[in-house]
């Protein structure tokens, strides 16, 4: 059975088949085809999926892909700010395949910024396109300062990220579990009201999936005052309200344990 691009992949990653396996099983795809390279379209049984989300991969867009594929890294990061400036992207599913590779050929040849720099650009010359696939632009864009060391830079791409949470929850969350993890609690605390407050109005997430992500808001605005206090001086009150933000979602008892 063929599988609609924004269906759940069939890996159970719990991603769109687009975000997740898509690029790879059309490269396999492409390998078993004749020398034409020609990808014929498979006929849509499943009338689930409407013809808008499919794709229609014609000769110009398999020469394109090709292309672009059998590229060098340089050729590559030349060739998309080309197309970028010219105003030749074909549309957010070519773009995103484009940057996808982009993405993991950079990290393979430690050469991160460069693809933070293709990201700015799309941002800049290609909004609509950009804003496509935004939320998954911006985690790869974070995970790239953090391997740099460009911690400043962080707190401001995450507020972006932030404020588009309620699209992909997902990987919003990817995103604060590596900023957790490596202790970014600046970053964190600026962009968590955020994203709670669009997540709220969200249609992807669950009630549960809210409780748990006003908890983690609670827990990391109680750690960024204790850490910029030093634990010294603590204010109660303001710890309080600090947390109590995010009231709706959490148990009576919070109220208690601060005003003990």
């Amino acid at each position: 059975m063929k599988v609609g691009r924004n269906s759940p992949c069939p890996c159970g990653s719990g991603k769109k088949y687009k975000k997740c396996c898509l690029a790879r099983d059309e490269e396999e795809k492409l390998a078993s085809q004749s020398e034409t390279n020609k990808i014929e379209l498979e006929e849509e049984d499943d009338d689930e999926f409407a013809e808008s989300d499919l794709e229609v991969y014609d000769e110009e867009q398999e020469k394109i892909w090709c292309e672009f594929k059998n590229k060098k890294l340089t050729d590559k990061l030349t060739h998309f700010s080309t197309l970028m400036n010219n105003a030749q992207v074909t549309g957010p599913d070519m773009a995103f395949k484009m940057v996808q590779e982009i993405y993991h050929e950079t990290a393979e040849q430690e050469e991160r910024l460069k693809f933070n720099e293709i990201v700015d650009k799309l941002s800049e010359k290609c909004p609509d396109i950009y804003g496509h696939d935004a939320p998954f632009y911006l985690n790869w864009y974070i995970s790239n300062l953090q391997a740099e060391g460009q911690i400043d830079k962080i707190t401001p791409k995450f507020i972006e990220l932030s404020e588009l949470a309620g699209e992909e929850p997902d990987i919003f969350d990817d995103t604060v579990e590596r900023l957790l993890y490596y202790g970014h609690l600046t970053a964190l605390a600026k962009g968590i009201p955020i994203a709670y407050n669009c997540m709220k109005d969200s249609n992807a997430i669950t009630p549960y999936g809210l409780d748990e992500i006003a908890l983690r808001a609670s827990q990391i605005e109680v750690y960024d005052y204790l850490m910029a206090n030093e634990f010294h001086q603590i204010d109660y009150s303001e710890l309080y309200c600090r947390s109590s933000k995010y009231k709706e979602s959490q148990n009576n008892e919070d109220k208690q344990i601060f005003q003990k």
